[in-house]
């Protein structure tokens, strides 16, 4: 039997040696957030336009997604599809740990609370973003959509699968529920759809993003076995990583099946799972090998959600007010200004949560950010009504 751990907010208190390197990892991931949230467009036009040099390449690979309908992926691409990935991590073990101490009704109603709290702050960001929730485009009702409420449909579709105990058998269903969701892109209208929304869509949410989570409860099932060799399984974890990055490289090559982060495409996963599980392996060799305690990286780790509550919150406020920009010239000011702003306070904050060992839960981290966006969502409709 597979030990396992309390939950994801006790793995810093329970096993911080071993498992540090998951909150490097997310750390990372939500640093690169707040630095690429309101990155300049002007430094990061499309690769072969005519404002593009070989500076600008580089920093739309870094810090820009491909266009809508690129055949093509960037590294910052990878971003939502990773978090979502690293999320899924410690599902798994968690809701086992969580059953065998209180029960299978604890267990479930749990994870049944996180992501309707998640669906909720979803629902609030999509009000936010069309008040009406739909909008007809291209003769096709399009569902307003986010990254929150594709990290919910994803959260959904996991807690369904991870009832299936065979881990092999869930791994399994994760890559083909991905590879069907790619066959109806090709042989339906989901691509089209995927298209006209962002995040891949309601369709994308459920099936693209939420095949990576099934397969990441997979890999967390493996990677905190107790019955499995510490080498064994982290040089496992090299080689998967390896082995989807290739193949979603290679597979991109086939018209149809071109890896694009805008349709959540099974290469663009593929490749996502690759990239996440390879830089994964890099943190924990510097965590197990050099010791490497990294702990401003550790502090944005420890409380992702609650990062991303004190950047988005703000940032949408401001978007929908003034513009990222600040009506500054040239258009690139207002952005830097902004995206100092964010590292600082952000920086400040998780740094004294990290000293103090403060880990917020999913579920407060949520609930906080519903209660603050529907309160501001409120005040612009009541007072700045034409901003929505």
């Amino acid at each position: 039997m597979t030990e396992v751990l309390e939950s994801e907010e006790m793995v810093q208190e329970r096993k911080p040696k071993r498992y540090r390197w998951i909150d490097q990892a997310r750390g990372f991931i939500m640093l690169y957030l707040v630095v690429t949230l309101v990155f300049p467009e002007e430094w990061t036009p499309d690769w072969g336009s005519a404002e593009s040099t070989w500076l600008t390449n580089i920093l739309h690979f870094l810090f820009d997604h491909a266009p809508t309908s690129g055949d093509y992926m960037t590294l910052f691409d990878v971003g939502a599809a990773a978090f979502i990935f690293l999320l899924g991590l410690m599902m798994s073990v968690s809701y086992r740990r969580r059953k065998e101490k209180e029960g299978a009704k604890a267990a479930n109603m749990h994870l049944f609370w996180r992501y309707l709290v998640l669906s909720a702050v979803g629902l609030i960001v999509m009000l936010a973003n069309n008040p009406s929730l739909v909008e007809e485009e291209s003769g096709m009702i399009i569902l307003s959509w986010d990254v929150v409420p594709a990290i919910a449909a994803a959260g959904w579709i996991t807690f369904l699968f991870i009832h299936i105990r065979d881990t092999k058998k869930r791994l399994i269903a994760g890559y083909l529920i991905g590879i069907v969701y790619q066959i109806l892109m090709i042989t339906w209208f989901l691509r089209d759809y995927a298209l006209e929304s962002i995040h891949g869509g309601v369709f994308g949410g459920f099936l693209g993003y939420g095949s990576i989570s099934i397969i990441s409860s997979c890999v967390g099932d493996y990677i905190f076995s107790e019955d499995i060799d510490e080498k064994k399984k982290f040089n496992s974890m090299l080689l998967l990583g390896a082995l989807n990055l290739i193949v979603g490289i290679a597979l991109g090559f086939i018209p149809g099946w071109e890896a694009n982060k805008r349709q959540v495409s099974f290469t663009h996963n593929l490749i996502a799972i690759g990239v996440s599980l390879i830089g994964l392996w890099v943190f924990s060799w510097l965590d197990r090998k050099k010791d490497m305690e990294l702990g401003y990286l550790r502090a944005y780790g420890m409380n992702p959600f609650f990062v991303y509550f004190i950047v988005e919150v703000p940032n949408l406020l401001i978007k929908e007010i003034v513009g990222t920009d600040l009506g500054l010239e040239p258009g690139w000011v207002g952005p830097v200004i902004l995206t100092a702003i964010y590292l600082v306070y952000t920086s400040l904050i998780m740094v004294r949560l990290y000293k103090k060992k403060k880990v917020i839960s999913t579920i407060k981290s949520g609930l906080l950010m519903f209660g603050v966006t529907l309160l501001l969502f409120i005040l612009i409709l009541l007072f700045f009504p034409d901003i929505l």
